[in-house]
C-alpha cells in the first residue's frame, strides 16, 4: 500500500512540475486533485503546497531576470495574515468545507491563469494593488 501512495505522489508531482514548466501555471492544479484521491485534505493541501514550493522556487532560481520583486514582495506580505487563518481553519474545519473551498480555490485559480494567457504576458504585471493584496491573502488563506 505504501508504494502505490509513493507512486501517486510521485506521479502528482511530475505532472505538476510538467504543467508548471509548460504552462507557466497551474502545478497545484494538477497535484492537489491526484494527491487528494489518495490522501485526505489535511495531507494532501500542504503537500500540495510544498511541492509548488519547491517548483517556483527552481523557476525563480532559473528566471530571477524576469521577476517582478515588487510584486512578488506585496503577494507574499498580503499572504502572511492568510496563512495564519488557513493554518486555524485547517485544524478546526470539517473535512468536506476545506474540500469545496480547495476546489473552488483551483477553479478560480484556472481561470486567472487562462484570463492572464489569453491577454499575453503584460497583462501579469498591469495589475493593481487591491488585486495583489486580494490575491495574497486568499493564496495564504487557501493555501
Amino acid at each position: 500500500m505504501e508504494i502505490m501512495l509513493l507512486s501517486f505522489v510521485g506521479a502528482a508531482a511530475g505532472l505538476a512540475g510538467f504543467t508548471q514548466g509548460l504552462a507557466g501555471f497551474g502545478s497545484t492544479l494538477v497535484a492537489l486533485p491526484v494527491l487528494g484521491a489518495v490522501l485526505p485534505a489535511r495531507a494532501a493541501t500542504p503537500l500540495g503546497c510544498l511541492m509548488a514550493l519547491a517548483i517556483n522556487a527552481c523557476l525563480i532560481a532559473r528566471l530571477r531576470g524576469r521577476v517582478s520583486w515588487r510584486d512578488l514582495g506585496l503577494l507574499l506580505a498580503a499572504s502572511l495574515p492568510g496563512m495564519a487563518l488557513g493554518a486555524w481553519m485547517l485544524g478546526d474545519a470539517p473535512e468536506a468545507l476545506l474540500k469545496g473551498l480547495l476546489g473552488g480555490y483551483l477553479i478560480w485559480c484556472g481561470g486567472q491563469g487562462l484570463s492572464t494567457a489569453s491577454r499575453g504576458p503584460q497583462a501579469a504585471t498591469s495589475r493593481r494593488l487591491p488585486g495583489i493584496t486580494a490575491t495574497g491573502l486568499a493564496a495564504g488563506f487557501l493555501g
